[in-house]
């Protein structure tokens, strides 16, 4: 009878295990395989996948509340596309792209689920038209950028 419990006991430890990520380094101290961090509650702060030390695929960021945050995914080592959630976890606030760590591209920022605001950027900067719209997304107004001046 105690192995019967022991091995129910082991197993739910081995599940436990498997379910978290494992924070894994190689030899050379890089990061490989699930990653993942915890608020004090037990939520997941952040899960996500490396390979020698580089994002890959879907990082998955919370709210404390358990709720998402943002979530990004690797399309390679440096270009990555994101969308970033209100604090209900549902609707959208904003999502567009990174080159690294600067913003790239159009980027769309939303009031309450509503598109109100789109720009574009290059390299971290502002460039080409930002465009703010009203409630019915009609365009209200246009302001042209280079380099991040108007």
């Amino acid at each position: 009878m105690r192995a019967r419990y022991f091995l129910i006991a082991l197993s739910c430890l081995a599940m436990a295990a498997m379910a978290e990520p494992q924070n894994k380094t190689d030899k050379k101290g890089r990061k490989q395989g699930e990653w993942g961090k915890f608020y004090p509650n037990g939520n997941p702060k952040y899960i996500g996948n490396f390979k020698n030390d580089v994002p890959v695929g879907e990082f998955q960021h919370f709210y404390e509340n358990g709720r998402p945050q943002s979530v990004q995914t690797y399309i390679d080592a440096t270009h990555s596309k994101v969308v970033f959630y209100e604090p209900d976890g549902t609707t959208i606030q904003s999502q567009g792209s990174y080159v690294g760590k600067e913003k790239d591209g159009k980027w769309e920022y939303f009031n309450k689920g509503v598109l109100n605001l789109v720009e574009n950027y290059k390299e971290g900067k502002r460039h080409g038209l930002q465009m703010s719209y009203n409630k019915d997304k009609v365009a209200m107004e246009e302001i042209p950028y280079v380099d991040g001046k108007i």
